[in-house]
C-alpha cells in the first residue's frame, strides 16, 4: 500500500463549501477533499487549480493543499442541500498519499454513510483497500479505478499506485462489492503509450470479471505538455510523432473504432468521453 511522499509541501486552505456542481451527468454533486495531488500525473490538467495560485505547471504533485474545514462544511451543507450522488473526486485523487496521514476522505465518506447517500469513487491507488468496512455498508456505492497504462506508469504517474496494485484493488472490489458497482476509468489514453498497453491492459481487465470499461482522450489544457514532454523524453518517444496524433482528430475516430473493436470482443460495457 502507497505511504505518504514526504517531499510533498502542504498547505492548508479553507473552502466556502465542499459539495459543488458536479460536471459529470451521473453524480450531482464533486466532492475534492484536497487541492492538487501528491500521485503528480504528467498528463493531468487538473494543475489549473495550482497554476491560479501562483504555481509552475511543473509544481504539480510538490504542492497540496488540505482543506482544513472539510468536514465541518459537508456536516452543514448535508443538512440543506439537495441529496444526490457524490462523486470523490473531480480534480483530486481521494486516496493520494496524503490521506494516510490527514484521513480527510474516510471521515467525509463517514458523514456520506450515515445520512445515506449514494457515491462514486474513482482513484488509482491501493489505499482505497482501507475503507472497505465503509463501502460494503452503502447502499449505492459505484467505484472506478483510473489505468492508462500498464508499464511506464512510474513515469508518468509517479506517485501513483502500480498497475498491479491498481489490479488487486479491482479484484478485490469485484468480488466485495459486485461487478456491476465496479469500472475501469481507461484514461487518459495516451497516444503510443497507452496503444501498446491496449491489449494486455482488456485481457487482464477481463480476467479480474470487470465489465464495465470508460474511456477519454488525452486533453491537452493546463500546460500539462510540459511534465509530458519530459515524461516522453525519458521513455524515447518522439515528441514530434505523440503530439502528431495527439492533435489529429482523424486519430481519436480511429482509437474510437479500434477500441470499441476490442473491447467489444471481451464483451465489456463500453462508455465514450470522446
Amino acid at each position: 500500500m502507497q505511504q505518504y511522499a514526504p517531499s510533498a509541501k502542504i498547505k492548508y486552505t479553507l473552502v466556502d463549501q465542499i459539495l459543488t456542481p458536479c460536471g459529470f451527468e451521473s453524480a450531482k454533486y464533486s466532492l475534492n477533499p484536497y487541492i492538487g495531488c501528491v500521485h503528480g500525473c504528467v498528463y493531468c490538467y487538473a494543475r489549473y487549480l495550482l497554476l491560479r495560485r501562483g504555481y509552475k505547471a511543473e509544481d504539480w504533485g510538490r504542492v497540496v493543499y488540505v482543506k482544513s474545514n472539510a468536514i465541518s462544511r459537508l456536516k452543514d451543507e448535508i443538512r440543506w442541500k439537495e441529496r444526490g450522488r457524490v462523486y470523490l473526486s473531480s480534480a483530486t485523487d481521494p486516496y493520494q498519499p496524503i490521506e494516510v496521514v490527514y484521513g480527510i476522505t474516510r471521515k467525509l465518506l463517514e458523514i456520506l454513510l450515515s445520512n445515506g447517500w449514494p457515491i462514486a469513487i474513482l482513484t488509482k491507488s491501493d489505499l482505497a483497500l482501507r475503507d472497505r468496512d465503509l463501502f460494503v455498508k452503502f447502499n449505492d456505492i459505484h467505484l472506478g479505478v483510473s489505468i492508462s497504462i500498464n508499464e511506464a506508469y512510474e513515469i508518468f504517474e509517479p506517485n501513483a499506485s502500480s498497475y498491479e496494485r491498481r489490479l488487486a484493488v479491482l479484484k478485490e472490489m469485484v468480488n466485495l462489492l459486485g461487478e456491476e458497482r465496479v469500472s475501469v476509468f481507461l484514461a487518459p489514453f495516451l497516444p503510443i503509450v497507452s496503444e501498446k498497453s491496449l491489449d494486455g491492459i482488456l485481457d487482464d481487465l477481463y480476467n479480474l470479471g470487470v465489465k464495465s470499461i470508460f474511456i477519454d482522450k488525452l486533453n491537452i489544457k493546463s500546460q500539462n505538455w510540459i511534465t509530458i514532454n519530459r515524461a516522453l523524453d525519458e521513455i524515447g518517444i518522439s515528441r514530434r510523432d505523440f503530439w502528431r496524433r495527439a492533435k489529429d482528430p482523424r486519430y481519436w475516430n480511429e482509437v474510437k473504432v479500434r477500441f470499441i473493436k476490442k473491447a467489444t470482443e471481451r464483451n465489456f460495457k463500453v462508455s465514450l468521453f470522446f
